[in-house]
């Protein structure tokens, strides 16, 4: 794992990140003798963070997930048995208290919200789970997911 940060201040920064999953293919041994393969990926990444205005933070983050596992179908780009998925989002602070984010990952869509105060936090997070795939072919209603929602607290010292 390696992150790089390049900025002139500490308003706004450039952040270059790859990170490595599976370096050496992981093995999974089931109970009924089956065996999985986990094959290693890789993500590379960018952010920008800036200061729009006086206590004001916005980011935009984009990444690459480079996979190695031949699987083509929920892929967005496929050549051979490499495969790319691309994931982006902003993410805005008020004050240093209240958050906005949205995102989308491969064929997802996030969006979410949070507080913070003092050194409590509450962050609330739902994915709309394959609202970008409108041209693929229609999965059935066994294998399709109803939105995702997470709620989360914090504490911090």
């Amino acid at each position: 794992t390696g992150t790089i940060n390049i900025g002139s201040s500490t308003a706004d920064a450039v952040t270059v990140s790859a990170v490595s999953h599976d370096l050496t293919t992981t093995m999974l041994s089931w109970s009924n003798r089956t065996r999985e393969f986990v094959m290693p990926t890789v993500d590379t990444g960018v952010a920008f963070a800036f200061k729009p205005a006086d206590r004001q933070a916005l980011t935009w983050a984009t990444d690459l997930a480079w996979g190695f596992q031949r699987r083509k179908l929920d892929s967005e780009l496929a050549v051979g048995g490499q495969t790319w998925d691309v994931r982006s989002g902003l993410e805005y602070w008020f004050h240093d208290t209240f958050a906005l984010r949205s995102g989308a990952n491969a064929k997802d869509l996030n969006v979410g919200a949070g507080v913070r105060y003092h050194h409590i936090s509450v962050d609330y997070a739902a994915t709309l789970n394959r609202f970008f795939a409108g041209s693929d072919a229609p999965v059935s209603s066994s294998a399709r997911l109803d939105a995702t929602h997470i709620l989360s607290a914090g504490w911090s010292w």
